[in-house]
């Protein structure tokens, strides 16, 4: 698989828009696989999908086992398991574009107290504390 491309991005986000680039080139890769697999939901998403490949579940495993042999079963799985987790994403998450910076955190601290019914622990992650502390 090759590097997807840098967004800041989402999980599973450069598997998919490899995917796609891939499935519109016409390309067999593992990327244009996993998206076949996950067009009909990738669609409701609203993403443009092209056509996607035939049996694309039992040809990913293939290519998987020609390339990584016996961790074929693993690498399918964690695969699937990267797709799931963009197609689960809230569809805000999925269109943010900003990164955070100490203004939005803060806000977004503010909100979550606010909202809170009772005291609680939130632990952030994801370079917050960088930020928080101008690192970043």
């Amino acid at each position: 698989m090759q590097e997807g491309p840098q967004t800041g991005a989402l999980p599973g986000e450069d598997l998919i828009g490899w995917g796609i680039r891939d499935l519109e080139r016409g390309v067999e890769s593992a990327e244009s696989f996993l998206v076949s697999i996950g067009a009909p939901r990738l669609r409701r998403l609203g993403l443009t999908v092209p056509t996607p490949l035939p049996d694309p579940e039992q040809r990913l495993y293939l290519l998987l086992r020609e390339r990584h042999g016996d961790a074929a079963h693993s690498r399918y799985n964690s695969l699937v398991r990267r797709l799931v987790s963009f197609e689960r994403m809230p569809q805000g998450l999925r269109e943010m574009s900003e990164l955070a910076d100490t203004d939005r955190i803060e806000r977004f601290m503010h909100a979550l107290g606010a909202a809170a019914a009772r005291q609680g622990t939130c632990y952030l992650t994801g370079g917050a504390t960088a930020v928080l502390h101008g690192w970043r």
